[in-house]
């Protein structure tokens, strides 16, 4: 929280059905339905508007990430180290459709119309970093910060000035497209569950130690 006390941002963070406080089962459809259920009380419940809101996902909790992204107005999308799809975490080299596969982001990314940040380690060794890099090059408003030497689940620690580094850039970018009379206060819809080239002449410099 410390670190996003310097945006000015309100953080929302739920747990999925299954985890945590919340009942039920965890699913594909029933984390969908969470990031819906979260959006919906943030913008119907709290008044939050809609386009002051930067939805980011990290590893698996780019699924629901990208899902609010292409269903409801966002101002934004951030993933950290997401995944193509569950399969394709393990089986690295499918290129196409497998029954029973989920959070298949590779297959809805091209469809995004919303500013989207993708961060990823260099040195992943659970999600390859070229997940991120195939993802970004169907991405129509991609911005690409690979972080030389970060892994999996170290961005937050070891990394994490870089991380904030690219984030500020991120919003400093995004930020004068909300609609006016909003400051920097956006509302985050974070999924967190625990959870080399650049992608095109639009990315970010890549940065590192």
């Amino acid at each position: 929280m410390d670190r996003v006390a310097k945006w000015e941002a309100d953080v929302f963070i739920y747990d999925y059905s299954g985890y945590g406080l919340s009942e039920g089962k965890p699913s594909e459809q029933n984390v969908y339905r969470d990031v819906e259920a979260a959006y919906d009380y943030l913008t119907q419940i709290l008044g939050v508007n809609p386009y002051t809101i930067v939805s980011y996902g990290r590893s698996i909790g780019s699924g629901p990430a990208v899902h609010i992204a292409l269903h409801r107005p966002v101002l934004g999308l951030v993933l950290q180290s997401p995944v193509a799809s569950v399969y394709r975490v393990k089986l690295r080299h499918i290129r196409c459709y497998m029954p029973g596969d989920i959070f298949r982001n590779i297959d809805k990314v091209d469809k995004l119309r919303v500013p989207t940040l993708v961060l990823h380690g260099t040195e992943d060794d659970v999600v390859p970093i070229t997940t991120s890099q195939q993802m970004a090059l169907r991405i129509t408003e991609v911005y690409c910060r690979w972080i030389r030497g970060a892994g999996h689940n170290d961005m937050d620690g070891k990394y994490a000035v870089y991380v904030d580094d690219s984030l500020q850039e991120f919003f400093d970018r995004i930020v004068p497209l909300a609609p006016a009379g909003h400051s920097r206060r956006d509302a985050w819809i974070s999924n967190t569950e625990s959870s080399i080239q650049e992608a095109d002449s639009r990315s970010l410099v890549a940065m590192g130690n």
